[in-house]
């Protein structure tokens, strides 16, 4: 195992100066709370086919897929982006919800990969294993999308809320996709909805990218009878699973849906979720604040310091 942080009710600079201690120093050069440098651009949405050979069946083989990549200034190298992050929904959850995460990636020179599967219902969710399987063939996407606009494309990382982030680290267990690093949001292995589901908690110590989880204090707090990251299968089985180099955050009074930005009017998925789950004295903000601040302070470290 790695690092672990607890983290109570500061924000901003303190974050990115005890995360640069952690790191052993990120940089000199930035405090990473709050946007980058540079604006940034999203694509409109485009419906992705994948092959049944994922595990998918008729209208479940496609994800809704966009990119925000951050725009560069004349005379700027492409060698300016980082890194390329695929960032993975919770359940039923609508890429959208994770907007100022991509915005706030791609403002520090992070192109980032937002997804959703095309078609999903609570009734007919789709297996972990069949989501881990579409991960190379968002990355394959990504890389096709980007390639003339970024000649020098740097390596892939994974990024996922909750079930986005157990299926993240799924298919770097099992070797679908070789990540340059992972973070996981929260991370959920199994929840009362997919209890049936592989665990791959055991498949943890195949993983050797460097690893970052932010966890909630709350998420295993019980709502309508469960929770929506019960214990034995919240972050902090996944960081007792992992391997080095791993760190881990622990925000105190935060809540399992306190990660996302605010529900859309009619996205009642995401309404209902955040019903279900309990939620702490922190609010949102701060909680999203200190997930965005604490992962573009990590992938610049481990595209500065762990690369080289």
């Amino acid at each position: 195992m790695g690092s672990r942080l607890l983290w109570g009710r500061a924000l901003g600079n303190v974050l990115s100066l005890l995360l640069m201690s952690v790191c052993s120093a990120v940089t000199s050069d930035f405090e990473f709370d709050g946007p980058g440098p540079y604006s940034w651009e999203r694509s409109s949405d485009v419906q992705l086919q994948v092959p049944d050979s994922t595990g998918c069946k008729d209208s479940q083989c496609s994800a809704i897929v966009s990119l925000t990549v951050p725009m560069l200034p004349a005379g700027k190298d492409s060698k300016e982006v980082v890194a390329v992050a695929v960032l993975s929904p919770g359940f039923l959850v609508a890429k959208e919800s994770y907007n100022s995460y991509a915005e706030r990636f791609a403002s520090w020179g992070i192109a980032t990969v937002q997804w959703q599967p095309g078609s999903e219902t609570m009734f007919d969710a789709m297996t972990h294993e069949t989501l881990a399987h579409f991960l190379p063939w968002l990355i394959a996407f990504a890389k096709d999308q980007l390639g003339d606009r970024i000649p020098d494309l740097p390596e892939i990382l994974l990024v996922g809320h909750s079930r986005g982030a157990k299926i993240s680290f799924l298919a770097a267990a099992s070797g679908l996709v070789l990540p340059e690093a992972i973070m996981g949001l929260d991370p959920v292995d199994k929840s009362s909805f997919d209890k049936e589901d592989v665990s791959v908690l055991p498949l943890m110590g195949h993983i050797s990218a460097p690893t970052l989880i932010v966890g909630s204090e709350l998420g295993n707090v019980s709502m309508m009878g469960q929770s929506c990251a019960p214990t034995g299968s919240n972050y902090a089985s996944f960081f007792e699973s992992s391997r080095s180099p791993t760190w881990s955050l622990e925000i105190f009074e935060a809540g399992h849906m306190q990660f996302l930005d605010p529900c859309c009017a009619s996205c009642i998925s995401c309404l209902v979720m955040k019903k279900m789950c309990a939620a702490g004295s922190q609010s949102d903000s701060v909680v999203q604040e200190v997930a965005k601040t604490a992962a573009v302070a990590w992938i610049h470290y481990v595209s500065v310091h762990v690369k080289s």
